[in-house]
């Protein structure tokens, strides 16, 4: 539920449990650069111990931690933490937002497998885009 801060105004909720009546569905975790990741309410103690940075891969972004203070540094994401993913695999967003790590949403597959879902979504926007600037379906006498 949304919680007045001092100036009595309601803020929505950044990061903890969200609940609607007494069913829980989403914890938040903040990241760095603004940036927040929604996660399962059972996943929220242990992953909000740790501190998360928002990083910009090709994909989008992703929630990331890394340990150790010199080169190389020891990556791990969220995601990948969540599902158990292992070496050899990739975990996929099913509804291609980086930063839902609830377990509903992610699904380990083959890296081909990966490959295709993602192919499949390029080709889908291709289809997607606008018309070139004076090209329209109207006769030219309403144009």
């Amino acid at each position: 539920m949304d919680k007045p801060n001092s100036s009595g105004t309601k803020l929505p909720p950044v990061f903890g449990e969200r609940r609607i009546g007494a069913c829980p569905l989403a914890c938040y975790i903040r990241l760095t650069k603004g940036k927040i990741a929604i996660i399962d309410p059972w996943w929220f103690v242990e992953l909000n111990r740790h501190g998360w940075k928002a990083v910009k891969r090709k994909g989008g972004w992703y929630a990331l931690k890394t340990i150790g203070k010199r080169k190389p540094y020891k990556y791990f994401y969220m995601h990948r933490i969540i599902m158990n993913t292992p070496k050899g695999m990739e975990c996929h967003h099913k509804n291609r937002n980086t930063l839902d790590n609830r377990e509903a949403n992610l699904e380990n597959v083959t890296v081909e497998r990966h490959r295709d879902i993602r192919q499949v979504s390029r080709l889908s926007k291709l289809h997607e885009k606008k018309p070139q600037a004076g090209t329209s379906d109207l006769p030219m006498k309403y144009r």
